[in-house]
């Protein structure tokens, strides 16, 4: 084992023990350790493990992903079991549902939604993944501009992702009711969500003045009250299980000659039951800035709806029988507000001066000294909402 083990948590230790007997190794070596992330990782410590050794088949090596959750009571933004109980139901049974329906309806292998292996240890204390790492997948800086053929290759898992929640809902309703439907968002908007929104939007506004500042501070009172009706599916009649925090770090990617030929999902610790439109200006707000998005945002609200419309056909859905495409545009140009909301309340947390944050911090207490280059982003944001007449 690592020289550090006092630091590898003893459920890890344990699993990985459990693990070396179900995949029957003879003789064995592990190797454990903490990693070390450079990305805000609010809800987890990472840990990574390497077995390798001889089975009756032959010399065999394991490469998993540990996610162990952050014990502080004093965080009170969300409940942090709760977010881990909910990444244990789409990974040890959501995903599952949805591989079946795409082996039953012979979706070819290179259209299916991709999901990466879950281990059945796993539990709202750990994660425990396939670690992707070593076969070269990579996530992508949470401050970078994604490139368009990641941003359409992401789109189009998005598409994918939703549509498996209506394939759900169509397949086993009952199972539905009860257990998608009921996903609320993570977040507990109280006064704690209050006192937090406050902070982190007078940093982002800071460096405004004048009329524009007197417009932020007005859509700043609009959208307090305004925001949790999008991450809670009271903006919209189209509603399906949301990944909740689409981004491109939260995204695995494997390259080949430059080019992406793979594309991974992961962490589903913030799913919810809303507007699967608000996945979608989550994802192209976090990763792309004004330039790219004058250039390509229309194509991919395109993309999106003919991947969704695709990928049902596969399962026999009709989409324009859950919902019209003047209906499904509607919703487009009406929640587009969210994405300015989005910008000044979750963005500016990729950018914060200094170490990560996490749950370990306290939130509530923090000054939020923000980077340079959110402020140059939010200053071309502000801009495009002005010419959209939203601002």
């Amino acid at each position: 084992m690592d020289e550090k083990i006092e630091e590898i948590p003893e459920f890890i230790l344990k699993s990985v023990q459990k693990i070396i007997q179900k995949e029957n190794f003879n003789t064995f070596e592990v190797t454990t350790n903490k990693m070390v992330c450079s990305d805000n990782n609010f809800l987890g410590d990472l840990f990574e493990s390497e077995i390798k050794g001889e089975t009756d088949d032959g010399d065999k090596k394991l490469n998993i992903f540990f996610k162990y959750i952050i014990k502080n009571e004093n965080f009170t933004l969300c409940s942090l079991h709760e977010v881990y109980r909910k990444e244990v139901f789409v990974y040890l049974e959501l995903l599952k549902l949805f591989e079946k329906f795409q082996e039953e309806a012979k979706v070819p292998v290179e259209d299916r939604f991709n999901m990466v292996k879950c281990y059945e240890e796993t539990n709202t204390e750990c994660i425990i993944l396939e670690n992707l790492a070593v076969k070269g997948y990579k996530t992508l800086p949470f401050d970078e501009v994604m490139s368009l053929e990641f941003t359409e290759e992401g789109v189009r898992q998005l598409a994918k992702f939703h549509a498996l929640s209506f394939v759900l809902e169509e397949k086993l309703p009952d199972f539905y009711e009860e257990n998608v439907k009921t996903v609320k968002a993570s977040l507990q908007y109280n006064d704690c969500w209050t006192k937090f929104v406050d902070k982190i939007s007078s940093s982002a506004v800071a460096k405004f003045d004048g009329d524009i500042r007197r417009r932020l501070d007005r859509f700043l009172e609009m959208s307090l009250e305004k925001y949790p009706k999008y991450v809670t599916g009271q903006t919209s009649n189209l509603k399906c299980l949301c990944h909740g925090d689409y981004k491109m770090n939260n995204i695995l990617h494997k390259k080949e000659n430059g080019r992406i030929t793979h594309l991974v999902p992961i962490d589903y610790q913030h799913v919810y039951y809303g507007c699967p439109v608000i996945d979608f200006y989550f994802f192209i707000y976090a990763g792309t800035d004004t330039t790219f998005r004058a250039k390509h945002l229309t194509n991919l609200r395109a993309l999106y709806c003919e991947t969704l419309t695709n990928f049902l056909q596969h399962f026999g859905i009709d989409f324009d029988s859950i919902f019209s495409k003047a209906e499904f545009e509607k919703c487009f140009d009406d929640s587009r507000e969210y994405a300015l909301m989005f910008s000044l309340y979750i963005l500016p947390l990729f950018y914060v001066a200094g170490e990560p944050l996490s749950a370990k911090d306290n939130l509530l207490e923090i000054t939020f000294k923000l980077q340079d280059k959110y402020y140059e982003r939010i200053t071309k944001i502000v801009e495009e909402f002005v010419n959209l007449n939203i601002l």
